[in-house]
């Protein structure tokens, strides 16, 4: 998303409109098992892979809701601990938590298309930031849609994007 006025610009507001069945959901996106979960959420794999980086040109997102921090259960007594399918649960919990927050859109479907919306509270003239997290695409459109408006641009800008493949 770039600023490319002469002012920033605030309360701005994006729709992506993609036709019904090609983004792929939170919910498409599988859980490891208890095997290997623990490991993927000490890499930081989910942030690794779908969350966009500072470049620069590009400003990292910075909308993502606020998440409690993760706090561990001490356990120094032997037979007190989490049995495996607990702390696998545990981890699970973490793990969906971690695709909410970086998969912040908010979801709607229409009989043809499904919707994605993101806000972004500030942005600076000749800034470009980052969506909060890369699409992930079941099959990749032919177009995306896209629809934004803002506080200090009185009519909606509309496009659209086609995709060569």
């Amino acid at each position: 998303m770039a600023n490319i006025g002469n002012t920033f610009d605030e309360d701005i507001d994006i729709k992506i409109v993609i036709k019904k069945n090609h983004i792929c959901k939170i919910k498409d996106i599988a859980v490891p098992e208890s095997n290997i979960i623990e490991e993927i959420l000490k890499m930081r794999f989910l942030e690794y892979v779908y969350q966009i980086e500072s470049k620069d040109v590009v400003v990292e997102y910075m909308g993502y809701p606020l998440q409690a921090p993760s706090m561990p259960l001490i356990t120094d007594n032997p037979f007190n601990r989490p049995s495996a399918q607990e702390e696998y649960n545990r981890n699970k919990e973490e793990y969906v938590e971690n695709l909410n927050r970086i998969f912040c859109y908010e979801y709607y479907e229409k009989e043809d298309v499904d919707i994605l919306i993101f806000h972004i509270n500030y942005l600076k003239h000749n800034t470009v930031v980052a969506f909060p997290s890369a699409l992930v695409f079941k099959e990749i459109p032919d177009s995306i849609d896209y629809e934004i408006s803002s506080k200090y641009v009185a009519d909606i800008v509309r496009g659209t994007i086609e995709i060569r493949k």
